[in-house]
């Protein structure tokens, strides 16, 4: 970072362009924050301390002047009276637990100002020591610090646990807009307002289009917009879709078919040298699919569509987006969906996990 940033030490780097951040806040709230609460020695102690907290703060400007602590808790110990043998004496036993993890912090701002500091160490082990027996302290939790510009003293960043500091970039969450024509997506903590929005609304929204998964940004010439389905890019006039589905496919090689006349239920596109057939010509005249979609790039194959479950589904390519085939959803309005393609363009630039 820039702007009289601290330098970057201590585990903590000035850019992390290819950091697997979390996506939203309820993903950010829970980074590091479970607990690994262990038991007591060979499960005859008590319950591990408790795991730390979780801080998430997502604004304009921040001040940190105090103290952020989401440490964990300090491990437990439990007496154990043992009765006499006539070769002992009476024994009092203890039996130490381990310390709890330490939370999380997550704080994203377009201006950071650190004054103070922030620990998520791991809590320490319980006191007790019988033979044999030991504890551990806690697994230190994990600190996410996101600005544009970060204002702190020289030297280290006083922060007590793992973490890694970077610029935010137009994944990263922001606070609702103050914008009252703009709308809202709590679950990506992103908005669409102005051309965007309009051309959302005009052109499918949800289902054609997604949820944004980032802010408008300037790119080259032109101020752009991801959603989950498609990249949206505004000129200063119009907003225009990006062809998602020829930079996705970039290198493949789809076998052409040989020309036809076509009817009510095969169509020929001479443009690509493709057709459209069946349920996914049904649903591209449906959904204004020369707009939404453009020319088609491929015939219907079988393949992965990078949802992670490892189906492969019926699909095919086009310009601007990808048409999917769910038989799991056969019978409901989700049979044939958008592909994801705004995400997996994400996820190929590094910006998303």
């Amino acid at each position: 970072m820039t702007d009289t940033a601290a330098p970057a030490t201590a585990g903590l780097y000035p850019e992390a362009r290819g950091r697997a951040w979390p996506r939203d806040l309820r993903r950010a709230g829970a980074a590091g924050a479970a607990s690994a609460a262990g038991e007591g020695v060979g499960g005859m102690g008590p319950p591990g301390g408790a795991g730390g907290g979780s801080v998430c703060v997502i604004a304009r400007r921040v001040l940190i002047a105090g103290v952020i602590s989401a440490g964990g808790g300090q491990g437990t110990d439990e007496r154990d009276g043992q009765a006499p043998t006539p070769h002992s004496t009476y024994l009092l036993l203890s039996y130490p637990s381990d310390g709890g993890s330490g939370g999380g912090v997550f704080i994203r701002a377009d201006a950071l100002q650190f004054t103070g500091a922030i620990s998520v160490t791991g809590g320490d082990p319980g006191s007790g020591r019988p033979e044999n027996a030991s504890a551990s302290p806690g697994a230190p939790g994990a600190v996410t610090l996101l600005a544009d510009a970060l204002y702190a003293p020289p030297g280290d960043l006083p922060v007590a646990g793992t973490g890694l500091a970077g610029r935010t970039l137009p994944v990263d969450p922001v606070p609702p807009p103050a914008d009252p024509g703009a709308r809202d997506f709590p679950a990506t903590l992103h908005s669409l307002a102005g051309p965007f929005l309009a051309y959302w609304l005009a052109h499918g929204g949800l289902a054609a289009l997604g949820a944004p998964q980032t802010e408008p940004f300037v790119e080259g010439r032109q101020t752009v917009q991801y959603t989950e389905r498609a990249l949206l890019q505004f000129d200063g006039r119009t907003i225009s879709l990006a062809p998602l589905g020829r930079l996705l496919t970039q290198g493949r090689s789809f076998a052409r078919v040989a020309p036809f006349a076509s009817t009510a239920t095969r169509r020929y596109v001479a443009a690509s040298g493709h057709s459209l057939s069946g349920a996914f010509l049904a649903y591209y005249d449906a959904h204004d699919g020369a707009a939404t979609l453009g020319a088609p790039l491929s015939e219907v194959i079988a393949e992965g569509n990078g949802d992670g479950s490892g189906h492969r589904y019926r699909l095919q390519w086009f310009e601007y987006g990808c048409l999917e085939d769910h038989a799991e959803a056969r019978g409901t309005p989700y049979e044939m969906q958008f592909g994801l393609l705004g995400v997996q363009a994400l996820e190929r630039r590094g910006w998303l996990p």
